[in-house]
């Protein structure tokens, strides 16, 4: 009987110790975004993430699309903090596209960008007429 009663009393107090971590992360994480910039952003174009959250060295960050995961260093800081920059491919679908990730030591951070409907095809040519006109 004994014994057993011990046993309660550590699972009590590694229940209490866990839900005191977690509110504390909980509390951490509210301001762990990504600032997306533009928050709509068309198939071809650049998305600049960024991030007020990692202080200590760059973060590493994430958009799966199709399936495929294309992973983002923010190690630049500019006036929205640690940034990075994310082409969209030009075959992605129209959508809601999450963005995760972590700062160096470890704390999560996220943010998402739109993909609007739009005419794929005339968009094609009008990237390519421009990438064109940037070779020269």
């Amino acid at each position: 009987m004994r014994a057993s009663r011990i046993a309660a009393i550590t699972v009590m107090g590694a229940a209490a110790f866990g839900v005191s971590a977690t509110s504390a992360y909980a509390d951490e994480g509210r301001s762990g975004r990504i600032e997306t910039s533009p928050h709509v952003v068309k198939p071809g174009h650049v998305v600049r993430l960024s991030t007020e959250a990692c202080h200590c060295g760059p973060a590493k960050v994430h958009v799966t699309i199709d399936g495929k995961r294309h992973w983002v260093k923010l190690a630049k800081w500019t006036a929205e903090g640690k940034t990075g920059w994310f082409k969209v491919p030009r075959d992605t679908d129209p959508g809601r596209y999450e963005v995760e990730g972590h700062c160096k030591w470890g704390r999560g951070i996220e943010g998402a960008f739109w993909v609007p409907k739009e005419h794929k095809e005339h968009h094609r040519t009008v990237h390519h007429h421009h990438h064109h006109h940037c070779a020269h």
